[in-house]
Order: structure tokens, then C-alpha cells, then sequence
């Protein structure tokens, strides 16, 4: 039955003929941009168990709305931790190291990583202190020097206004405008912030997406042709869609195929999009996870 919930299908567009530079990557030319909300937090899954055991227990409430807060809606107070006698709760700590691990993967693969999500501040890290036990995201951000961006906060850049960059959807607007903030701030060569200054004239720029929507996708094209306007062969754009509204078990899995195969996915000098389908939209009998792997070991061994 896990496995008819986790069947899915990954869809790889890749290039048939690439012009490859010279070298390889390096760490500093790449940047890695995670969403949060059912890409490392469960949040999906959360809403569905404090939904059936809230008023049976003593753990925090919490409905599906404010996973997904936009503005103009109610932020509920602070709330404890869960008690370990929590449905669920060895496996929400076990994901909580996945994450963490995940983290500091991204963190050996990329010079810049960061987190930056839809959902209203101070959510990342209070929703991490009450559903991820175990997991200081605080400290964990703070040594891996990882930024936290709430894209709502963002208003349009000037160098995404310059570049034409403009989607009728409000949200993908939000998430590009962060996401180019976040290039700009952490080029510390770039003293005039402007989005074409972060790449070097004989540097590569490697952007890679990760989150559960489509939002994520556009958001990284969106700021990835912003930066990467004439350089088709010194830059790419990577992004990786996991499933929608996805159990706390399929999160895991996914996360774990990503995190074994992160280093390739990174270093790839090509455009790559990921997506995980849901079952329903898939034929296929193999689990969305098992597919996942087959797929991302495929570069592996088409990698030079």
C-alpha cells in the first residue's frame, strides 16, 4: 500500500548534444535555493495529524491554512514542542536529521545555499522547533551560513525590473524577487548588488532549484535568465519538483534519493528538470522513490 502512495514518475528533459567547458564546477559557482513547506518541513503531513489527533492530545494545534500563510492571514501563537508520545514522532526525528544532513550536503556542494519560502516570518524556524524534535535550525543555519528569506517581504529588484522579469502570478514574482536578493547579497565581490555582476567573465553560474510546486520552477527561470543572459555555455538552471501534498514517509524517501545524489545533480554543466508525479499521474508500478534513483544514478554515469 506504501508503494501504490509513493508510485510516481520522473520526467527528465535533458539535452541530447551539450557544450561542456573545460574544467569542472566548482563549490563557489553554485547556488542552491530550497523551498520549505513540504520540501524539508512535512508540513502537509502535519496538518493532517494534529487535524485527526489535536483534540485527543496535548500537542499544539495547528491547521492547514497558516502552512501556506499569505498575508493578510492570522499567525497563531507560539507553541511547545511535540511530546515524544506523539503519533509519529520517531519518524519526524528521524526526518529531522535528514534534513539536517541534507543541509550540510548542500552546503559541501554549493558556496551558496538558502532557504526561501512563501509562508510568513518567523514560520521556518518556529514550525522546525515544534514538528522537527531533535533539530536546532537556528544553530544549523547559523554555522552552515544559511539565510532564510520571506519572499512576501520582497519586492521587485531593479535588476529583475531591468531584465524584464515579470509573471502574472504574485507568488512567483515573490519568490524570484527573494531569490535574486539572495544572489545579490551573497556575491561578495558584487559591491553594486546588481544580478549580472555576481558572474565572474571566466566563471560558471549553476542555479538549483528545490521545492514541491511549480512556483519554485518559474521563480528559478525566472531569476535564472535575469543572470544568465548570453552565457549558454557558462551557466545552467537545475530544478527539482517533488511531490505535491506528500506523506511524512514519501518526504523522507525523497529527501534521502536527493541527498545521495545531490552531488551529481549539482554538478551537471546542463539545464535539468526533476519532476515527481503524483500517483495519479503515473502509469508506472515502481515507487516515486525507487524512480527517483534510477533517474538522478542515470547522470551519474552519463556525467563526464
Amino acid at each position: 500500500e506504501d508503494e501504490a502512495m509513493l508510485a510516481g514518475l520522473l520526467s527528465f528533459p535533458l539535452q541530447e548534444e551539450v557544450s561542456t567547458p573545460g574544467r569542472a564546477l566548482t563549490a563557489a559557482e553554485t547556488h542552491i535555493i530550497f523551498d520549505w513547506d513540504d520540501t524539508l518541513c512535512p508540513s502537509s503531513f502535519i496538518a493532517d495529524v494534529m487535524r485527526m489527533y489535536a483534540p485527543k492530545s496535548a500537542a499544539p494545534g495547528l491547521v492547514k491554512g497558516p502552512l501556506r500563510s499569505r498575508r493578510g492571514m492570522p499567525r497563531r501563537p507560539p507553541t511547545p514542542s511535540l511530546p515524544k508520545d506523539f503519533p509519529c514522532y520517531a519518524a519526524l526525528e528521524r526526518h529531522a536529521g535528514l534534513v539536517e544532513r541534507l543541509l550540510r550536503a548542500a552546503r559541501e556542494h554549493a558556496g551558496r545555499v538558502a532557504i526561501v519560502t512563501l509562508a510568513e516570518r518567523p514560520w521556518v524556524f518556529e514550525s522546525a522547533e515544534q514538528y522537527l524534535p531533535g533539530l536546532n535550525l537556528a544553530d544549523l543555519l547559523e554555522e552552515l551560513q544559511i539565510p532564510v528569506y520571506y519572499a512576501q517581504e520582497h519586492t521587485q529588484t531593479a535588476s529583475l525590473k531591468l531584465a524584464g522579469v515579470q509573471h502574472k502570478d504574485e507568488c512567483i514574482n515573490f519568490k524570484s524577487n527573494a531569490m535574486a536578493e539572495f544572489l545579490q547579497l551573497n556575491d561578495s565581490s558584487n559591491s553594486t548588488r546588481s544580478l549580472s555582476g555576481i558572474l565572474n567573465r571566466d566563471g560558471y553560474f549553476n542555479l538549483l532549484s528545490v521545492g514541491d510546486s511549480y512556483i519554485e520552477q518559474e521563480a528559478a527561470r525566472a531569476t535564472y535568465k535575469a543572470v544568465a543572459t548570453d552565457r549558454d555555455n557558462l551557466s545552467w538552471c537545475k530544478t527539482v519538483k517533488l511531490m505535491v501534498d506528500p506523506s511524512l514517509k514519501q518526504l523522507s524517501d525523497e529527501l534521502e534519493s536527493l541527498l545521495q545524489n545531490l552531488g551529481t545533480v549539482s554538478s551537471q554543466q546542463e539545464d535539468i528538470d526533476v519532476e515527481v508525479l503524483t500517483p495519479e499521474d503515473s502509469r508506472e508500478t515502481t515507487t516515486a522513490t525507487e524512480d527517483l534513483k534510477q533517474q538522478l544514478e542515470k547522470l551519474s554515469v552519463s556525467s563526464p
